[in-house]
């Protein structure tokens, strides 16, 4: 786990969840550039640690992760007062219809299939933190 905010902030803008840790490690950079907090977990059992701790304003999540999927964090986020209106987009390469409409009719707050345009995820991440 990757950690851009000092020991005793928070609340991160980010938490950017995949267990592909050269993806993870990508993105991280390219948001931390533009000057957002952002922490990273490799796995559900992590990312649920860090949204206890840092009350993310926005998860990036990936689907099919080893340990607690994408849809158990998502429900486990829910349910916790802290991050219970957390803004979520779904980060998946397994972009199929049912996937998406998996995720979506969770109420996930965005679906992008990967791989995808990060300029594009930009914009969307963008437009939830500003909501």
């Amino acid at each position: 786990m990757t950690n851009s905010t000092s020991p005793l902030a928070s609340t991160v803008d980010l938490l950017i969840v995949d267990d592909d840790a050269d993806l993870r490690e990508l993105l991280q950079f390219y948001f931390n550039n533009l000057g957002y907090r952002t922490e990273a977990a490799a796995n559900g059992r992590e990312a649920i640690k860090l949204c206890k701790r840092s009350k993310p304003r926005l998860i990036l999540l990936d689907v099919k992760m080893p340990g607690p999927g994408g849809y158990e964090v998502y429900q486990a986020v829910r349910e916790m007062p802290d991050t219970n209106n957390t803004s979520i987009i779904f980060l998946t390469q397994y972009n199929t219809r049912d996937e998406r409409l998996v995720g979506l009719g969770l109420g996930a707050d965005d679906f992008i299939g990967k791989p995808f345009d990060v300029q594009e995820l930009r914009l969307r991440v963008e437009h939830r933190l500003r909501k």
